[in-house]
This record gives structure tokens, sequence and C-alpha cells, in this order.
């Protein structure tokens, strides 16, 4: 192969790289970076960073199939740029991620069910405490069967 018409490509592709599909891009990378010469890539900082943001938010959900490659990638690996702004997304992922989980468990922990499950587990602590720590002898079983009403849990087949 022409080394000359080697260079021609490499450079028209520089001038104009919408001219080329992406299979043909990393083609010519591959030729650029056999001849040492300077070849364009382009930058999907922000798309990348984005998606890292979105994927460590969401605890790695996202498939990495959908993260944006740029041409030449292959070849060249990522740019700064690219790699500086997946930090950043991974980095603001975090407490997205985070701050989810914890406002998740907030409003699983202020419904009605909820409250009305975390007052009897409540009445029981009070009843084991009542027991163990005051002196009294009665029996734990009588103490539940007394103060806790089992009608909001539904069939869960506890006789007592």
């Amino acid at each position: 192969m022409d080394p000359n018409l080697v260079y021609e490509l490499i450079m028209d592709y520089n001038d104009n790289p919408q001219r080329y599909n992406d299979e043909e891009a990393e083609t010519i990378a591959t030729l650029a970076n056999a001849m040492g010469t300077d070849f364009r890539r382009e930058s999907k900082a922000l798309s990348k960073g984005l998606f890292d943001l979105v994927d460590t938010a969401a605890f790695g959900m996202v498939p990495n199939r959908l993260r944006p490659v740029s041409r030449g990638e292959s070849v060249f690996g990522e740019s700064g740029m690219e790699r500086f702004a997946g930090t950043l997304g991974t980095l603001g992922g975090l407490p997205l991620g985070i701050g989810g989980v914890y406002k998740g468990a907030r409003g699983i922990m202020g419904s009605r069910t909820a409250r009305n499950m975390g007052g009897k587990v409540a009445d029981a602590g009070r009843v084991a405490d009542d027991m163990l720590f005051r002196g009294r002898t009665r029996n734990l079983l009588d103490a539940v069967r007394n103060s806790t009403n089992f009608s909001g849990i539904g069939n869960v087949g506890i006789n007592i």
C-alpha cells in the first residue's frame, strides 16, 4: 500500500470525518496509528459523563453496551477529557444513588402500613423491656398475647 495514499486518506478524514462511517473511521485510525500520523478523534465527553452519572446513580444497572464510544477509541483509547468527564459523572452519580435509596427508604417507612407494623414492633419491644429490665416476672408469651393485636398483619398463620 502506498504510504502517500494512506496519508492522503488520513488527511481527508481529518478534514471531513462525517464522510466516513464508524467502521471506516476505525480502519483509518488503525492506519494513522501504524504510520504515527495525527488522527483527529471526536470527543464524546459530555455524553460519556452523563452516561456514567446515570449508571452510577442506578448502581450499575445500565448496560455498558449503551455507553458512547468515540471513533478511534479502540485504537487510541479514551481522551483525557472523556476520562475526566466520566470521573465527574461517577462522582456525581454516587450521591444521587445514595440519596435515592435514602428517600425511597424514608418513603417506605412513612407509609401507613409501615407505621402500623412499626408501632406493633415497638409495643412488643416495650413489653420485653418491662419483663426483662423492670423485674416483671410475667411469661413473655402472655405479655405478647395481651398487648399485641395481630389483626392488621393479615393471615400469617400465627395462633397465640
